[in-house]
């Protein structure tokens, strides 16, 4: 069973998550050259998934509409409202680490990732959810959505990670970006 309950670590193991969770801000935060790769990553993944044509109108209707597409995903998908903080598993165990301690440092850390991931993930979101509503009910097109967007751009939450991702802090240290380099 996919858990992210904390086990009690020895000090080598407290060692290698303070490292692994350094390495992570050093090597992903504030990092914006990471945008193009991400954004072709993710758009190329779904295009796979809907099809080019939907995409682009999708894509195009969240740059040059009128802004609501953020709104209306993360109104209807709790998924999608915490998503910026699950991306990877890396982010998602500095996320909770600094629950409680938030400042502008910390905020604006991961904002070229979260920018990168919304910029494609909500208009998929809002495609796919638009496209089932009429042939399944409001629930099932919502999970229909949150699939779509995991599936194309993974997710970093305990239940979507693969084994070799979860357990203790030394296997951790091996499978470092596995959910943002499965998706490349």
């Amino acid at each position: 069973i996919a858990s992210d309950q904390r086990q009690s670590m020895q000090d080598g193991e407290q060692f290698v998550r303070w490292f692994r969770l350094k390495a992570t801000m050093s090597t992903l935060g504030f990092r914006a050259v990471t945008v193009p790769m991400d954004l072709t990553g993710n758009i190329v993944n779904s295009i796979h998934e809907i099809g080019p044509a939907r995409m682009m109108r999708a894509i195009g209707n969240h740059v040059f509409g009128t802004g609501e597409t953020n709104a209306f995903v993360e109104e209807k998908s709790t998924y999608m409202r915490s998503r910026g903080k699950t991306l990877d598993r890396d982010l998602s165990d500095l996320n909770r680490k600094w629950q409680g301690k938030e400042n502008g440092f910390r905020n604006f850390a991961f904002f070229f990732q979260r920018f990168s991931d919304d910029a494609i993930a909500k208009p998929l979101w809002k495609e796919v959810y638009s496209n089932n509503l009429g042939k399944v009910s409001e629930e099932e097109a919502i999970q229909m959505a949150n699939e779509a967007v995991k599936r194309t751009m993974g997710c970093g939450s305990s239940i979507d990670l693969v084994g070799a991702q979860r357990g203790a802090e030394f296997k951790k240290i091996l499978t470092m970006y596995y959910s943002w380099a499965s998706m490349m």
